[in-house]
């Protein structure tokens, strides 16, 4: 998805397009919809890094653990998704 802002070295925060503006209100509701009324930006961050870099996974339910679907970010060991080791994954990498 393009970028609707610009933030200037001045620090001031600019909808590149006047047209925009509207756009960027529907976009920002859009993705508070998504996150809720409490959510860390800095935690957000950290998990876009992380997909970004390649370190994270989605565990599928029942295919390594009977619980629900698991996102797990950090240091991951392909041995152990092999061997179905992965459960409390998001406690031993936090």
């Amino acid at each position: 998805m393009k970028r609707l802002t610009e933030r200037l070295e001045n620090g001031v925060i600019n909808v590149k397009y006047a047209s925009q503006h509207e756009t960027a209100i529907h976009r920002l509701a859009a993705i508070e919809d998504i996150l809720g009324d409490e959510y860390d930006l800095d935690r957000l961050r950290e998990l876009v890094q992380a997909d970004r870099e390649g370190r994270c996974v989605v565990i599928h339910p029942n295919s390594v653990t009977d619980d629900d679907y698991k996102i797990i970010c950090g240091k991951i060991n392909a041995e152990d998704i092999h061997l179905g080791k992965m459960r409390n994954v998001h406690e031993k990498h936090k």
